[in-house]
């Protein structure tokens, strides 16, 4: 990165044993750290400052575990396409939910839009919901530049987390953003419809115009590890959250509860099935990961 020193760390001892025993990364990209300087020329990390924000997911396997994307972050990018892959609202909206549940705020960017299926109507009206949930959205094109001035506009003097499933472009997007980053890309799989992973780790760029970029590796879905609050989940659904007040019961899930004023709008067809599902899905995710009752 141009006007930064680089130095390769190692960790003090008594924190490589932390991780050792916590089977997870101590230091993720952003964190900000205590650093000796050896004679060498590289350093040994002696402490890890406490992070203002953070988003984590659970990571796959058996075994629960937090997985850190990024630390002391501003904004979080969710790259996402119409088609290869194709645009999921409910995935976007677990995205979105992630960078807030983490203190960290959320940016839509769709990206592809110069595929045939793939024109700016067709994406405005993707994003309609999206921006109806207060969420600020870019529409882009990595392969002929639309929305790129807008897109490096909200990223300009900010430390901002790219992420989301694989294939829909962040590396591509990345590399007209910022040239030098040279990062690598490769074409969605024609047998799968799936992304290919083309970047096996996160690493930090500097934006010409001031910032810094994380890319980190696509993944296909975003399970929780710090559960959203109640208030998060119906905030994305507005028509839901203006309903709320006027249920039977003050902590109504809207699920099956009698007496929600949700649900009797819902049959009255005042509310969009589709959206009242894409909530339901999510506030399910979100209370088996531990709802915090105020």
């Amino acid at each position: 990165m141009r006007g930064t020193e680089v130095l390769t760390c190692r960790l003090r001892g008594r924190l490589a044993r932390e991780v050792e025993k916590s089977d997870g990364a101590l230091v993720v990209v952003g964190d900000r750290v205590q650093v000796e300087t050896l004679p060498d020329g590289s350093g040994i990390i002696e402490e890890v400052l406490p992070r203002r924000s953070a988003v984590a997911r659970k990571a796959a396997g058996r075994i629960p575990r937090e997985q850190v994307l990024a630390a002391n972050v501003d904004l979080a990018a969710v790259v996402v396409s119409l088609r290869e892959p194709r645009f999921k609202p409910g995935t976007v909206m677990q995205f979105v939910l992630g960078a807030r549940a983490g203190g960290v705020e959320p940016l839509v960017v769709l990206n592809k839009v110069d595929l045939d299926c793939g024109n700016l109507a067709q994406a405005e009206e993707a994003l309609a919901p999206v921006r109806a949930a207060g969420v600020c959205c870019v529409a882009t094109s990595a392969k002929n530049g639309d929305g790129l001035e807008d897109l490096a506009g909200c990223l300009r003097g900010c430390w901002t987390l790219f992420y989301g499933q694989s294939g829909v472009g962040k590396s591509s997007l990345l590399n007209r953003l910022c040239p030098e980053a040279a990062a690598r890309t490769s074409a969605v799989s024609h047998v799968t419809g799936r992304g290919r992973h083309t970047t096996s780790g996160s690493t930090l760029y500097a934006l010409p115009e001031g910032g810094f970029v994380i890319d980190t590796p696509g993944v296909r879905s975003f399970s929780f590890w710090n559960a959203p609050e109640r208030e998060d989940v119906a905030g994305l659904f507005p028509e839901i959250e203006a309903l709320a007040g006027m249920c039977r019961f003050r902590d109504c899930a809207h699920d099956r509860e009698p007496g929600c004023a949700v649900r009797e709008a819902l049959d009255r067809g005042e509310i969009d099935a589709r959206r009242y599902r894409h909530y339901v899905r999510l506030a399910r995710g979100a209370r088996r990961h531990g709802w915090r009752h105020r």
